[in-house]
């Protein structure tokens, strides 16, 4: 049976690898130039496709704390108010433009949510970016506002009026009793 080998790199991504016969090592060549810098590989058997299913579900996962575990000093909790009736354009916005160019730029998303309090609910993005550390995240946002890929979606998107009301924005980082440490 083959094996497929799970590559977790320095960049947040997960890599599969598959491999037709069984060894306990992988090469080093495959490793440096598909995932750049290998934080840690797993080596699993190559079971049937609902049960890989899972699998990969529980290795993306695995991943994406690990990495947001031990890349990340520095958190940015974002809270977004958009003007009334916006709302549906800022996240459109997001999905399938923004999160992208924050990549791009090095802001990492972690996660985003809507609030679901009444004073909040259809008017309210909230969301979690990090950075290496403070100076980085200064230096990716202004990467980002220049950039003029986001300068042409941004003017696109408000032809219709203005989107966001107000952006507020916190820098935080985990406590030493965090789950995330």
């Amino acid at each position: 049976m083959g094996h497929l080998f799970y590559l977790f790199s320095e960049d947040c991504r997960v890599y599969a690898t598959r491999w037709g016969y069984k060894t306990p090592a992988l090469s080093r060549r495959h490793t440096q130039s598909s995932a750049g810098k290998v934080l840690f590989a797993l080596k699993i058997p190559n079971y049937p496709d609902r049960i890989m299913k899972i699998i990969r579900i529980i290795l993306a996962s695995l991943g994406f704390i690990l990495c947001t575990a031990t890349q990340a000093d520095v958190y940015e909790l974002r809270t977004y108010t958009s003007h009334e009736g916006r709302l549906e354009a800022l996240l459109e916005r997001f999905e399938n433009h923004t999160m992208r160019l924050f990549e791009k730029h090095g802001i990492h998303n972690i996660a985003y949510w809507l609030p679901q309090n009444e004073e909040l609910a259809g008017h309210t993005l909230i969301y979690i970016v990090s950075h290496p550390d403070r100076e980085s995240a200064a230096a990716n946002w202004r990467s980002f506002a220049t950039d003029p890929e986001w300068q042409q979606v941004a003017e696109e998107s408000q032809r219709d009026g203005e989107i966001v009301e107000s952006v507020q924005s916190v820098y935080m980082e985990s406590t030493p009793w965090s789950p995330m440490q």
